[in-house]
């Protein structure tokens, strides 16, 4: 399989549902114009239950973006940034980094 041409790694964030726009403002201050935002996600983590219900109110937004060679620094310090400008536990921001192939 390919890789795929000028990226490195595919970087899924997941963030609470309010703060998204926020994470892709500070994704294009780095130059990452390119990403695919999901919106409404539900899930249990450190921050707690997100479910969109009454009893466990928030939801999820998922971001992919392919990053290109070089840029997986800029991208991971961004939003370092932004998680420590919150006091500790209070804003669900997770960043994980997988390998790319083009497989198609």
């Amino acid at each position: 399989m390919a890789q795929v041409p000028g990226c490195e790694e595919l970087i899924l964030i997941v963030c609470e549902m309010g703060v998204a726009e926020e994470v892709v403002h500070h994704l294009r201050e780095v130059g990452i114009t390119y990403f695919t935002l999901h919106h409404r996600a539900l899930g249990v983590g450190e921050t707690g239950r997100h479910e969109g219900t009454p009893i466990w109110p928030g939801e999820n937004s998922i971001i992919f973006c392919c990053i290109p060679e070089g840029r997986v620094e800029d991208v991971v310090r961004t939003l370092k940034e932004l998680h420590n400008s919150r006091p500790a536990h209070v804003l669900g921001l997770k960043v994980f980094a997988l390998p790319v192939r083009e497989l198609l």
